[in-house]
């Protein structure tokens, strides 16, 4: 028979490497606040880029915001995301 021993106060580990830790990964969740219509950020990675509209995109659709935003290539690998609402 398997011997299981149940123990006391040991700290749950943080989570790691979920599908929803893209926003704190990038920091996006610093972000939100401060963003206001007519702001922009400029972005050097596609994946960055990604992450932060689908990170948008999912906080709309929850209900967490009612923030737009647009994006536009302005030069190689370079990004510039602007919020327009």
């Amino acid at each position: 028979m398997l011997k299981l021993q149940i123990e006391k106060n040991i700290p749950i580990p943080r989570k790691k490497d979920t599908k929803h830790s893209k926003g704190s990964k990038y920091g996006f969740h610093l972000l939100w606040k401060k963003f206001e219509v007519n702001d922009s950020i400029l972005v050097e990675e596609k994946k960055v880029l990604m992450a932060f509209l689908s990170n948008a995109h999912h906080r709309v659709k929850r209900g967490n915001s009612d923030h737009k935003y647009v994006s536009r290539q302005v030069g190689d690998s370079k990004w510039r995301i602007w919020r327009i609402k």
